[in-house]
């Protein structure tokens, strides 16, 4: 009988620590959080990126020092109390911590394709899937769907526990999947996840912060509820894409796309809120009171513009 112990799975593209985990423990036949306590430490230290507790995974998953920095890129460490350090850059923590479990289903059908694993341990959950405002998988043109819900962090985090129905419900035909063009926000984002690279205005600016200005300028072009966006893809992926369309064009593209919505709330007798909706909260509050928060470069100097506006045209 050999006494060679099996090779752990191998890291995949974009996965996150937790996922590794999950299907480190998939792999020998038990959850997540067992594992984790057979390694000597909580799934919750693995979750909030304790350096004892990844070195433990390391050392078990036999990971090299620049695969568990990947990963842990891609799972986001906390920086702060409502911040994470996400691909080098902060964000708002809810952007990327939600009770809903969003993924790709052709990425994921791919892996138990190539894998003879059982699911739980063939199955990858991509890091860039947790970010909110990421609609869709570039590669496969599909859109990102919910595969699990849980408001309990440490449940919902235990992939073991959830990959096996999602995998059942890929192979019955439950999760449907369909294709959505990718739009130059989707390509952009996409960019800046992986590598870094953006040869726009924006490249001085956070992922988060572009983002957030896209949305809630989109849902004012397109005169979209904060309901609207939260309960259809279609909608949210519509208002970032507006967004994005105006943004990308520089500063005085903003600044010029604002002066219309001057113009149009009611003949320039509305307040700034009324014309700006949502994206005025945002600009007043976190860009103005707060000059070194996550809304920084460019968008600072608009936010001054915006807040003291009378809601004319600017001059030329």
């Amino acid at each position: 009988m050999s006494s060679v112990l099996p090779a752990p799975p191998s890291p995949k593209s974009r996965e996150t620590t937790i996922s590794y985990l999950s299907r480190l423990a998939a792999s020998k036949g038990v959850s997540a959080r067992e594992y984790a306590s057979d390694m000597g430490v909580s799934l919750k230290r693995v979750i909030n990126q304790e350096d004892e507790a990844l070195k433990r995974m390391a050392y078990w998953g036999r990971l090299s020092i620049e695969q568990l920095a990947d990963q842990v890129s891609w799972a986001g460490s906390p920086a702060g109390d409502v911040r994470l350090n996400f691909r080098g850059e902060l964000y708002g923590t809810r952007s990327l911590r939600n009770p809903v479990v969003r993924g790709c289903p052709h990425c994921l059908r791919e892996d138990m394709d190539n894998c003879a694993n059982a699911p739980a341990a063939a199955m990858a959950m991509r890091g860039d899937w947790q970010f909110r405002e990421s609609i869709l998988c570039v590669r496969h043109k599909q859109p990102l769907v919910p595969l699990w819900r849980s408001q309990p962090l440490i449940e919902r985090s235990d992939f073991t526990l959830h990959l096996p129905a999602v995998a059942e419900a890929l192979a019955n035909g439950r999760i449907v999947q369909q294709l959505c063009k990718p739009l130059p926000y989707d390509t952009w984002l996409d960019r800046r996840l992986s590598s870094g690279q953006d040869d726009t205005w924006l490249s001085s600016l956070t992922v988060y912060a572009v983002s957030t200005v896209c949305l809630l300028l989109g849902m004012k072009l397109r005169s979209l509820s904060t309901a609207e966006v939260n309960d259809d893809w279609r909608r949210r992926h519509a208002a970032l894409s507006a967004g994005f369309e105006i943004v990308s064009r520089g500063e005085d593209g903003v600044r010029n796309a604002l002066d219309r919505l001057a113009l149009e709330a009611n003949n320039g007798r509305d307040t700034p809120k009324a014309a700006f909706g949502q994206l005025y909260g945002k600009l007043s509050i976190d860009f103005v009171k707060d000059p070194a928060s996550l809304f920084s470069g460019q968008f600072y100097e608009i936010a001054y513009w915006i807040t003291g506006s009378t809601l004319a045209p600017r001059s030329c």
